[in-house]
């Protein structure tokens, strides 16, 4: 369908082609929605607003749920209705990008431009909990939560130290931890080696939760001291069984499981004393 830059964070694809039956890129597996797109090819009764003002990726609104885009997953109230104006190339015409910075200035005449985001869930992967992806409300994503894990409605901006902000929301103090991100695709978590940035974190964050997976880049032995604010009484709140126990034992320090160990713990939490 001709040139149409792909606008999904940093990624370099300059033409959208369909892959067989989805309204995915064959080039860059981003949506047909997050593309430019030919003004002479964009159908209003099915697009009939424009660039998303949440994410800035998405360039065109397609009714899914009511009143949601299908591409980006915001209400049609962020997406901006067309421009009246195009330019014309010598095969046909095409829509002025809203993110232009004439556009910006416009939008934003008297106050700077602030460029920030808020992740639904922060994520933090361990050494041992690095090769599954938790899913809301299974036994793994309510341990995560009790562990202080997972962190919610974390806000970030342009201007914030991110990887200082992170350590500090899982009181890290060892300043030999850094951090790297994670994808979530296929159920498991994929390593992004890029550096850590705003821009790259506005990227990964998922679409349709709104999810960051992150964790340490160095052996996780060294001791993280996460705030389990978050923590519950199990007892209270109708016990834990014994296959979650098993788990946290698992993650136990290797010191304390020695031959005897492990079994003694384990008959304790599996309910000699409970």
């Amino acid at each position: 369908m001709g040139d149409s830059k792909c606008r999904y964070g940093i990624c370099e694809c300059q033409r959208y082609k369909a892959q067989a039956g989805k309204d995915v890129c064959l080039f860059c597996s981003h949506s047909f929605g997050f593309h430019e797109i030919l003004f002479s090819n964009i159908n209003i009764e099915e697009h009939p607003y424009g660039q998303c003002q949440e994410c800035r990726y998405c360039q065109i609104y397609k009714e899914g749920t009511p009143d949601k885009c299908v591409y980006c997953g915001h209400y049609q109230g962020y997406h901006r209705s067309w421009p009246t104006t195009s330019i014309t190339t010598s095969s046909s015409s095409i829509l002025i990008p809203p993110t232009s910075s004439s556009t910006r200035n416009f939008r934003n005449v008297g106050r700077p431009v602030s460029d920030s985001v808020t992740i639904n869930h922060l994520v933090f992967l361990d050494k041992e909990s690095s090769n599954k992806i938790p899913k809301k409300g299974t036994d793994l994503w309510n341990i995560m939560m009790n562990k202080g894990h997972i962190k919610e409605n974390v806000s970030i901006s342009k201007a914030d130290n991110i990887l200082d902000k992170f350590r500090n929301l899982y009181g890290i103090n060892d300043q030999r931890v850094k951090l790297k991100l994670y994808s979530p695709k296929g159920g498991k978590p994929i390593e992004i080696n890029d550096e850590l940035s705003f821009d790259l974190i506005k990227s990964s964050i998922t679409k349709a939760n709104r999810r960051l997976y992150i964790g340490p880049d160095i052996d996780s032995s060294i001791n993280l001291n996460f705030s389990t604010s978050n923590n519950t009484d199990n007892h209270v709140n109708g016990g834990t069984s014994s296959e979650e126990y098993l788990e946290i034992i698992e993650n136990l320090p290797p010191q304390l499981l020695n031959n005897n160990g492990f079994e003694n713990t384990y008959t304790f939490f599996n309910g000699t004393y409970f």
